[in-house]
């Protein structure tokens, strides 16, 4: 059977044109539009992690923002022509999606990109010190989880999408609790006090994450109602955000209402933190045994 295509392959022809009219991305093959996934990199906690919190989804109701550029493989990547500054990524319709149209470099050029969340944070891009936070103040209720990811240079089209692994600036602490009493007595903390710490601090990722805690110390109320406590530690409250400082000079204090044949006692204990230096990016549990007249702290430091 012999097939004729003479007519058929104008009618091909005519679509294909058309659909490139609809496209203008398709006009030209060797350009390829850039895109990028923030995936959460692994945060190493003082306490072992389930496989399930080995590797956290990035949440997709987070705006980031993106700074890139392009540059000659003889120079420097910071030194390069902008791509990008400021631009957001978002999740809309089913995938990550760049709020500006961008190109991977060409004519052997290479591309670097730099990352933080949320973009309604204020932030800039410094040279020679990355993603900038000037005086966040932890004791606003409404300041976010701070995230960034480094300096990503040496990329080629070859690659695809790129993912911008997104790191936590700040340290955070959960307090886990147990009693050391007599048998048949009860005990249950009321409130859970931290003093001596600053709250207050500013930010920079290069050339390594680092935080200078700013102002004066002061109180932080953790937990405030009434939890019975058990022999064995368990975590109360939630996880406490935190300028990364050293906790030297910090202290507890725990309201204690302690129950025995009937009778109750309430009154404070108050212990000094231990002299740890709290590191950007960790999560610490803090475990604290109450004891009849002082209160005992372990915590497990978990080092690279």
């Amino acid at each position: 059977m012999i097939f004729r295509f003479g007519h058929i392959g104008v009618l091909v022809a005519a679509i294909l044109l058309s659909a490139c009219s609809k496209d203008d991305r398709s006009q030209d093959n060797t350009r390829v539009e850039l895109q990028f996934v923030p995936i959460m990199q692994n945060l190493v906690k003082s306490a072992p992690q389930s496989e399930s919190q080995s590797e956290p989804t990035f949440p997709r109701d987070i705006v980031l923002g993106v700074h890139a550029w392009e540059y000659e493989p003889s120079t420097s990547a910071e030194n390069g022509a902008p791509l990008l500054s400021n631009a957001t990524v978002a999740f809309t319709e089913g995938e990550w999606q760049l709020s500006n149209e961008a190109w991977w470099p060409s004519d052997g050029k290479l591309l670097a990109v730099v990352a933080y969340a949320p973009y309604t944070a204020t932030s800039a891009y410094v040279k020679g010190k990355g993603i900038c936070w000037e005086g966040v103040d932890l004791g606003n209720e409404d300041t976010p989880d701070l995230l960034y990811s480094e300096l990503h240079s040496g990329l080629r089209s070859g690659i695809g999408t790129v993912n911008l692994p997104m790191k936590h600036s700040l340290s955070s602490i959960d307090f886990a609790l147990k009693h050391n009493a007599a048998e048949g007595e009860s005990v249950a903390i009321t409130s859970l006090r931290v003093e001596g710490l600053r709250w207050k601090g500013s930010f920079q990722s290069q050339p390594q994450p680092t935080w200078s805690a700013e102002g004066d110390p002061q109180g932080k109320t953790f937990f405030s109602g009434s939890r019975v406590l058990n022999y064995e530690s368990a975590v109360v409250g939630s996880t406490l955000p935190v300028i990364p400082q050293s906790l030297a000079g910090g202290s507890v204090t725990i309201g204690i209402t302690s129950t025995r044949e009937g009778f109750a006692d309430s009154y404070e204990l108050t212990g000094k933190l231990p002299s740890t230096y709290l590191e950007s990016g960790r999560h610490y549990t803090l475990t604290i045994a109450i004891n009849a007249d002082k209160l005992d702290f372990v915590i497990d430091i978990v080092r690279n």
